[in-house]
């Protein structure tokens, strides 16, 4: 996504014709590769419930809701993105980048049009 997302805003040819910019277009995307490979390890953020046998007090109680609060014990962990989520946060990321350097680039686009390359 981010090589298509690159190419389609045209950055290669933007950065070819103003080499001053390069760091930050650089900068941007290693910001989105880091993110990416962040979201990629952590993964997402799940509950997990585990049940408490209670071998002791197998009568039911008066309070069921007290009662289920005592053998319930929520516990969260982390689980490895899908495939289909990575996809999703990939689209998510490329999205990104043409929200953040889009207008950029056609404002330039329109400058070099108006004065030459070397304005």
């Amino acid at each position: 996504h981010l090589c298509n997302t690159l190419a389609e805003l045209g950055l290669p040819r933007l950065v070819r014709r103003h080499p001053e910019i390069l760091t930050s277009v650089l900068l941007g995307v290693a910001k989105l590769v880091v993110e990416y490979t962040k979201a990629q390890r952590q993964g997402k953020l799940v509950i997990v419930e585990e049940t408490k046998d209670d071998d002791e007090n197998e009568i039911f109680e008066d309070n069921y809701d007290e009662s289920m609060e005592d053998r319930i014990q929520e516990t969260f962990e982390y689980e490895q993105l899908t495939n289909d989520e990575l996809e999703k946060l990939a689209e998510s990321l490329a999205v990104n980048l043409v929200n953040e350097w889009g207008s950029l680039v056609q404002g330039v686009s329109m400058l070099d049009k108006v004065f030459g390359y070397n304005h």
